[in-house]
C-alpha cells in the first residue's frame, strides 16, 4: 500500500495498492471459502442445515427482544 496526500485536501490520506500489493492479492487465499473450509469441512449437510436453522432462529429472537426494548 502507498498513502498520499489528497491534493483537493491536505488533511486526507489517499491509500492506493502498489503493483507489489496487486501482485500478492492475486495469489491469497480467498478468506471465506477458508474460514469454511477449515471450520465446517467433513460436516454433514444435515447437520449444516441444523446449526444454520438454530442460530437464524436465535438471532431472529434476539433481534425481536432488541425492538421491544426500543418500543417501550
Amino acid at each position: 500500500m502507498e498513502q498520499t496526500t489528497d491534493p483537493a485536501d491536505q488533511r486526507q490520506k489517499l491509500l492506493s495498492m502498489t503493483p507489489a500489493g496487486r501482485a500478492l492479492w492475486q495469489v491469497l487465499p480467498n478468506p471465506i471459502d477458508l474460514i469454511l473450509k477449515t471450520a465446517f469441512e467433513g460436516i454433514p449437510e444435515d447437520d449444516l442445515a441444523t446449526v444454520v436453522r438454530v442460530l437464524s432462529t436465535g438471532t431472529e429472537r434476539l433481534n425481536n427482544l432488541l425492538q421491544k426494548g426500543k418500543k417501550s
